[in-house]
């Protein structure tokens, strides 16, 4: 029978391959390409690699990027990455790619899967030109895989140009010490033994199996593959649960069934469906990211269904963060997410005042863990007289406050803030040292001149943003 071939294989390798677009790569292209070349995963970044650079103006980088000489290659997809065509076509002798960028304190860059022969007479060879730079960036394809580190081909003091050699062995080494993986086959293995399955059944077995591993999470998102280890370990679990239970062939597909379905969450590109997003936008990337991370989903209709509008100027209201607050909080596994409430499963609530509010699990959930924790949540305090007076907007003083609270974070004490606005702004100490310390981890910026804006209200744009940032900091 198929399923036990690719499970006795060891930490099942030969359907695991599957989880990583390189592997996914190398076997689509050795049909169309040279086979005696090897392959090299290229990462080429730009812009700012300093932290403490945290004034600098935006700069918009556009250009291109050729491989000469005897070589082939793509594009991968990563997360945090900008350019503007995501499956680049290749020739037998030259690879050219277009890229826009936009630098907000930060860098960027993109990762190349290329094959060559280095030995070729033809010296295979990186060149990198942006309208950023006085002239093109030529860099040779063997310096940077014979680099034991990024080289920097560019340097003005402020930005720089960073090309590095990713080897296979980065990307499989998580495999082998995925325990999760290892367990899953385990209790695959199991319920072969147990000899309930019929022919017909093991064979649905076996295409389910395969079908939820074959997902390609995004190369450079490690939040992506936890969350996917993650659902792993819960369908394990109830497998086994199942096992012990004596459960039919039935209930047990009926469970691979359901988890396929979750699983094919982590092979699509959630944002694509999203249809009033401006992609040449400042916010385009963190919102393609949260959305495909589940933090955001978008607009419904009466009947419950996606509409593709997910409206980035419409200001979020503290409800709506709530939510994302509490799904951060349960993907760092801090603060909140310690706390074992299914807001899905909440059936009583002694939350008269929010009726049949859909958030009303999220809030009850929210409330008992206060009192459980003793650790107050600010935005709780005031949200119910929110309710009634139907103010439900949230103040970019509140999210950043509430999304520390939530995490359990303790704040640093300042004496000295980087916004003339927080002073006397009337807020609270703790308020304004918590927005210190945001702006000092790089997760907000003020207006400049020194105004951060407390009481200004946030829309869903600069909420994306926010989101992605302490997900970087905290979850990661």
């Amino acid at each position: 029978m198929k399923i036990t071939r690719w499970i006795s294989g060891g930490l099942l390798i030969g359907l695991l391959s599957t989880l990583l677009p390189l592997t996914a790569l190398a076997e689509s292209t050795d049909s169309t390409t040279e086979t005696d070349k090897e392959p090299y995963y290229i990462s080429i970044r730009w812009g700012a690699f300093d932290a403490e650079n945290t004034d600098l103006p935006e700069t918009d980088w556009d250009g291109s990027i050729n491989l000469e000489g005897d070589m082939l290659g793509h594009v991968v997809n990563g997360i945090g990455f900008e350019f503007k065509d995501s499956v680049i076509p290749f020739t037998s002798d030259r690879f050219e790619t277009n890229f826009t960028s936009s630098i907000y304190h930060l860098n960027d860059g993109l990762l190349l899967r290329v094959r060559a022969d280095l030995d070729d007479e033809e010296t295979p060879t990186v060149t990198f030109t942006a309208d950023y730079l006085d002239s093109p960036i030529e860099v040779v394809l063997e310096d940077i895989v014979n680099s034991d580190e990024a080289l920097t081909e560019y340097d003005d003091g402020t930005y720089q140009v960073q090309f590095n050699h990713l080897t296979r062995d980065d990307w499989y080494a998580w495999l082998e010490d995925n325990v999760a993986l290892t367990e899953f086959s385990e209790v695959l293995q199991e319920i072969i033994a147990l000899d309930i399955l019929t022919e017909e059944k093991e064979e649905e077995l076996d295409e389910l199996a395969f079908e939820m591993f074959a997902v390609r999470p995004i190369v450079f998102n490690a939040l992506r593959l936890q969350r996917l280890t993650n659902a792993i370990d819960e369908i394990t679990a109830e497998l086994w649960e199942l096992i012990e239970a004596d459960a039919s062939a039935d209930e047990i597909l009926a469970v691979l069934r359901k988890a396929k379905a979750h699983f094919k969450n982590f092979s699509e590109k959630l944002h694509e469906r999203i249809t009033d997003g401006n992609k040449g936008s400042w916010y385009w990337n963190y919102l393609t990211n949260v959305v495909d991370l589940g933090y955001f989903d978008g607009y419904r209709d009466a009947d419950g269904n996606l509409t593709g509008e997910i409206g980035p100027s419409h200001n979020i209201t503290r409800f709506q963060a709530l939510k994302v607050a509490a799904n951060l909080a349960n993907n760092s596994a801090l603060g909140y997410g310690t706390y074992d409430c299914e807001v899905d499963t909440v059936t009583e609530t002694d939350l008269d005042w929010m009726g049949d509010h859909w958030a009303t699990g999220y809030v009850q959930c929210l409330n008992d863990y206060e009192a459980a924790s003793g650790n107050s949540l600010t935005l709780l305090d005031i949200i119910n007289e929110d309710l009634d007076a139907g103010k439900q907007k949230i103040t970019r003083a509140e999210i950043v406050m509430l999304f520390f609270e939530i995490l359990e974070v303790t704040a640093n004490d300042y004496d000295v803030y980087s916004f003339d606005d927080l002073e006397n702004s009337g807020l609270p100490e703790e308020t304004k040292d918590f927005i210190q310390m945001a702006n000092d981890l790089e997760i907000i910026a003020g207006y400049g001149n020194r105004v951060f804006g407390p009481n200004k209200f946030v829309n869903r744009a600069e909420a994306f943003k926010i989101v992605m940032l302490f997900t970087e900091v905290y979850e990661s």
